[in-house]
């Protein structure tokens, strides 16, 4: 996918990716709520209050850029005074911090694994989670940046960093519902439809949101097009 180029404020019915975007958007949200309780109730170790401490964290930075993206996807400025776009960039270092230092404990935990364990898949479960925690963060941080240039350069900025999250959250997914051989066993039923039904939302809601930002560029190009005489 190429990253959008242009900009537009449009309106929302101009774009048929919006409304699905943003709905993919909350329920994401509500996947990463019940991905909490699931967290919560499985009672999964010493980390699970880390754990999920970061999928509420997480949970509500992603309703906050939920709020946000249809706004910024219009070209309509949201100012730093705006409260929802103050508490996302309050909020999502924290949930990449908790990100951080999971990924850091599992990297510990891992670097000194017994030869029943196969070293090419934990490399790429430590690339896929690291990559993952750091374009999320990018994601946030480019829409609380550029929330009052919507049509600035942070639109592109988005628009990379959407194309690089969205296969990242799938890898994320296959990492959860497929454990390494020798580091654990697979998710029960439970397990397997709250980490499912989460990776899915998750890749599907960032597709979806590249494509309403795409769209909304290429509607711009056109009008600017027809507009010349």
């Amino acid at each position: 996918m190429a990253a959008p180029s242009g900009v537009d404020g449009g309106r929302a019915g101009a774009n048929p990716w919006l409304r699905p975007a943003t709905l993919a958007l909350w329920a994401q949200v509500a996947a990463a709520g019940a991905l909490t309780l699931y967290t919560v109730a499985s009672d999964s170790g010493d980390l699970m209050p880390v754990t999920a401490l970061r999928a509420f964290l997480a949970a509500l930075v992603g309703a906050w850029w939920a709020a946000l993206f249809p706004r910024f996807v219009q070209g309509i400025p949201t100012p730093e005074t705006n409260g929802t776009r103050r508490a996302l960039r309050l909020l999502f270092p924290w949930v990449t911090a908790l990100r951080l230092s999971l990924w850091l404990l599992s990297f510990l935990a891992l670097s000194n694994v017994g030869p029943e364990v196969n070293t090419v898949a934990v490399t790429a479960l430590l690339t896929v989670s690291l990559a993952y925690a750091l374009a999320k963060n990018a994601l946030y941080g480019t829409l609380g940046r550029f929330a009052d240039e919507p049509l600035g350069p942070g639109r592109v900025r988005l628009g990379n960093w959407l194309n690089v999250a969205a296969p990242l959250a799938l890898g994320i997914g296959v990492i959860n519902l497929v454990p390494v051989r020798g580091l654990g066993t697979a998710p029960d039923l439970t397990g397997l439809v709250v980490y499912g039904t989460h990776a899915v939302l998750d890749g599907l809601s960032l597709w979806l949101a590249y494509q309403a930002l795409n769209a909304q560029a290429l509607n711009a190009q056109s009008r600017v097009g027809g507009e010349r005489p």
